[in-house]
């Protein structure tokens, strides 16, 4: 098997294109699963849990 895509974290809070690039990370692995490799970094992490819990990690996410 050989990979054709590894990215590593911190896809989001990177400007006004953050969206973009997830939507496309996300295409590219529906795609080619067994191809495309995502992981998760520090921002995502924190993004994560704001959502869970917003009025505990609000600090952390701003």
């Amino acid at each position: 098997m050989s990979v054709s895509g590894f990215f590593l974290g911190d896809m989001i809070d990177r400007g006004a294109n953050s969206r973009d690039i997830l939507e496309r990370v996300f295409s590219l692995h529906q795609d080619r699963p067994q191809q495309v490799f995502a992981l998760m970094g520090s921002h995502e992490d924190m993004a994560l849990r704001f959502l869970d819990d917003p009025s505990r990690n609000w600090p952390l996410w701003l």
